[in-house]
């Protein structure tokens, strides 16, 4: 039986620099702190962290901006984020020496 996903809208407290989160981020989630932890993850390495000011679970895409946001939305039926769309390759943790995978030589 698959984990039921619910797609979650975040608006932040404005900064001094605009960056893509100022019209706010969408993530389609387990729950709240799957969410949070894919916020954290996937935008704030890119974007800056930012404070959160609110977060609208269950929000409609009907209900976004119709020449800024949905235009430029990826899948919102996926888990993950789907505004602003993340390249695929920032999303994916690149490997570091202590991890293994990669040999140096001296």
């Amino acid at each position: 039986m698959g984990r039921v996903l619910t797609r979650y809208w975040f608006e932040f407290v404005r900064g001094e620099q605009a960056t893509a989160l100022g019209l706010g981020c969408g993530i389609i989630a387990f729950n709240l702190e799957d969410a949070r932890k894919i916020l954290r993850r996937a935008l704030f390495p890119l974007y800056g962290e930012r404070a959160v000011r609110r977060v609208i679970e269950g929000v409609e895409v009907s209900s976004l901006d119709e020449t800024r946001v949905r235009p430029r939305m990826g899948n919102p039926t996926v888990r993950g984020v789907w505004f602003p769309v993340v390249p695929a390759r920032a999303s994916k943790r690149k490997a570091r020496p202590e991890d293994g995978n990669c040999s140096i030589s001296g």
